[in-house]
């Protein structure tokens, strides 16, 4: 606790070289760095100084060390908001890598808390070509009906139809009714439901 503390008065209070050898230091180590309360604060005011243009070349190693442990990171209590935070807000010439790792893991990711606002926040952001290839990968999941019976799951599926383009998305409500007619009457009824509810926003 005291030791965040220090760390976070020094990003404030220091400037040019010494600030730089703390950022790198806690970069080099994000997983360990962010995964508590403490360390989560230092490592958003890390996160927020790479927004700044002096510090733009640190973006290209923060995801670099994301990419690395982009699937523990997205289902800790912490790391997932660091996750988040450079999702939303670094261009997508540089989350692509984490996108990528997320898409490969998408079934099981869905299915946790924290992980599954990392899928939506991954969803949401890929644009083109790979928000497509994202949500296919989810449509063509042979755990699609594991995530749909999920209560983070189906979540996740609703925004998928939501974010789908017209093609994938007539796919992908194929791919759902085939899984609806294979349940229980129980389970049916609660899936239509899901299946019919109105688009989340995003």
């Amino acid at each position: 606790g005291n030791g965040t503390h220090v760390i976070q008065r020094a990003i404030l209070l220091l400037h040019g070289e010494s600030r730089e050898v703390i950022m790198s230091e806690i970069i080099a180590d994000l997983p360990r760095a962010s995964g508590n309360s403490n360390g989560i604060h230092a490592t958003k005011k890390i996160l927020s100084l790479t927004l700044k243009a002096e510090y733009e070349k640190y973006r290209t190693e923060v995801a670099q060390a994301m990419v690395k442990d982009a699937v523990e990171m997205a289902q800790d209590p912490f790391g997932n908001y660091a996750l988040q935070m450079v999702l939303d807000t670094y261009p997508p010439n540089i989350t692509s890598g984490i996108i990528e790792i997320i898409k490969s893991k998408i079934a099981s990711l869905s299915l946790v808390k924290y992980s599954s606002n990392v899928v939506e926040c991954c969803m949401k952001r890929a644009a083109g070509k790979q928000r497509e290839e994202f949500i296919r990968e989810l449509v063509e999941s042979e755990n699609l009906p594991t995530v749909l019976k999920s209560r983070f799951g189906s979540q996740i599926v609703q925004k998928a139809l939501a974010l789908a383009e017209p093609a994938l998305k007539a796919e992908f409500k194929e791919r759902l009714q085939s899984i609806i007619s294979s349940t229980s009457k129980k389970q049916k009824i609660y899936t239509c439901l899901l299946y019919t509810s109105p688009s989340p926003r995003d």
